[in-house]
């Protein structure tokens, strides 16, 4: 009998209760990764659904700060072309005062700049840059705008009053033609490279891009600004004051929807999120700011 008793209490446990532990133990181990990938799953969904919001907030951003200085209204409008994906306009970069009267040779001449700008993205690039003059200021003229090209731009000790430090700006292409005459001491001037965003694609993806014009070289390589986004992602209108369709010359807003893409790294997912979209409505400057001239 104590033989018996001894030899029950040493078996172990038998084929059916190793296969229902099995089965239990995969049951738990199948519910506790269905529950990890779900969360992985949101968390990705999550920073997908982030992403799309940051790029959509930033393209607001940038289109606000680079279009609505754009002035439309007269010949020279800082509009010079728009596609239904694309925006070709005067890209501002930096705003001077004079600091000496401009030296007048009829389409030609020089102004002598500031040392420091009272804004800038960078310097004057004579290889990239045009600019802007302010005329008549204080002279009992009508003030008016000079446009010209920047043909050199040197940095001189000396170059304005006082010894202070300055920039020579040599100019060619006037317009209008001997209009640097009107130019004296304190007048503003904004220089301005050709810019172009628009939507570019880039093996199997499509970005909004930003590439800008060198004087002997034309248009350079476009660099990626935003993006993805989902194919025929950019959409550009203009409109006159009225809502109605409208030129360069005559438009008061642009209008720029955008579709940006999902990250395809979560097109898996059942919670990924989907394209995101975005319509941003900038009004520009409808000022005439020129007399005569034509286009660049």
């Amino acid at each position: 009998m104590l033989s018996e008793r001894r030899t029950a209490s040493r078996r172990g446990f038998t084929l059916t209760e190793l296969v229902l532990a099995l089965a239990l133990s995969s049951v738990a181990v199948a519910v506790l990764f269905g529950l990890l990938g779900s969360q992985q799953r949101v968390a990705a969904s999550q920073s997908a659904t982030a992403r799309l919001n940051d790029e959509l907030r930033l393209m607001r951003a940038l289109l606000e700060a680079e279009l609505s200085e754009l002035v439309t209204g007269d010949p020279l409008s800082d509009l010079l072309s728009v596609g239904d994906s694309e925006i070709t306009y005067r890209a501002w970069q930096n705003l001077y005062v004079t600091c000496r009267p401009a030296l007048d040779r009829a389409t030609a001449g020089s102004i002598t700049l500031e040392g420091a700008a009272r804004s800038a993205r960078r310097a004057v690039d004579p290889a990239r840059d045009s600019l802007v003059v302010l005329a008549g200021t204080g002279r009992g003229e009508a003030p008016r705008w000079i446009h010209a090209n920047v043909r050199s731009a040197v940095r001189e000790a000396g170059a304005c009053p006082g010894g202070r430090a300055g920039i020579v700006v040599e100019l060619d292409r006037v317009r209008p033609a001997l209009g640097l005459a009107a130019v004296g001491a304190g007048a503003p001037v904004r220089s301005y490279e050709v810019g172009r965003l628009r939507a570019y694609r880039s093996g199997r993806q499509w970005w909004l891009g930003y590439q800008h014009v060198v004087k002997d070289r034309g248009w350079v390589t476009v660099q990626p600004v935003l993006g993805p986004l989902a194919a025929g992602g950019l959409r550009v209108t203009l409109a006159d004051a009225a809502g109605g369709a409208a030129t360069p010359r005559g438009a008061r807003t642009i209008r720029v929807a955008a579709q940006v893409a999902a990250s395809p790294a979560w097109r898996w997912g059942a919670t990924r999120p989907e394209d995101d979209r975005a319509e941003t409505v900038v009004t520009l400057r409808h000022v005439p700011r020129s007399e005569g001239g034509g286009e660049d």
